[in-house]
């Protein structure tokens, strides 16, 4: 979310892999620890500063144990970004779930007439939970994973926000050649998309990857 890991984070990561160890310690990122910000801000905190509308699914969220309890955040850009609603990391919930979710508030901006221009959505299934024992399989997990994203790129992709005509981010991504997403991922340009109302910077590049656009 900040296109950068300060070296406290690249030290500390692996350490909450350690699923064996007796007390399991706190992912460093997330807002969790403040030495974690990188010096340049957050996705958000660069809206915020460009007067640019934001608002964050499932990133950098405190989840309570039940799903149907409000989810809340400890970064302060974020307290009054975020959907309450929406699952964050719980790879016991179901990415179409959250799909379903995003969708609903979708419909809710298109009926408003306006939606935020910068919107972060978090499908974390793509993570599994490997082999163990009493969970889904790893293939289930990724089908999960890839059925959500389809139906949230089918709904953007028809979304009229207010606008017209309708996005075509759908058209737009086909037509790209890899060379094009290349260029854009190197540059500035990708924000602009993310600031029109698509996907996070990561979800645009894998959005081009599931499309055949990038190898």
């Amino acid at each position: 979310m900040g296109a950068y890991a300060t070296d406290f984070v690249e030290k500390m990561w692996p350490v909450t892999y350690g699923h064996n160890h007796p007390k399991k310690y706190p992912y460093p990122a997330e807002g969790n620890f403040p030495i974690a910000f990188p010096a340049g801000g957050y996705l958000w905190d660069r809206a915020k500063e460009a007067g640019v509308s934001y608002r964050s699914y499932g990133e950098f969220v405190v989840l309570f144990p039940a799903p149907t309890e409000p989810a809340t955040t400890k970064v302060k850009a974020l307290q009054g970004h975020i959907d309450e609603g929406y699952r964050g990391f719980d790879l016991n919930y179901y990415d179409t779930k959250r799909a379903q979710r995003f969708i609903s508030e979708l419909k809710r901006f298109e009926n408003e007439g306006d939606m935020p221009r910068l919107q972060i959505i978090r499908l974390p299934n793509d993570h599994t939970f490997g082999v163990a024992r009493g969970k889904r399989t790893p293939i289930a997990y990724v089908a999960d994973n890839d059925v959500s994203l389809g139906q949230i790129v089918e709904a953007v992709s028809h979304s009229k926000s207010g606008r017209k005509p309708p996005f075509s981010w759908w058209k737009m991504m086909r037509r790209m050649g890899p060379t094009m997403w290349m260029r854009i991922a190197r540059s500035r340009s990708l924000s602009v998309l993310t600031a029109k109302g698509l996907l996070s910077i990561p979800r645009c590049i894998r959005l081009a990857a599931c499309c055949g656009q990038l190898n």
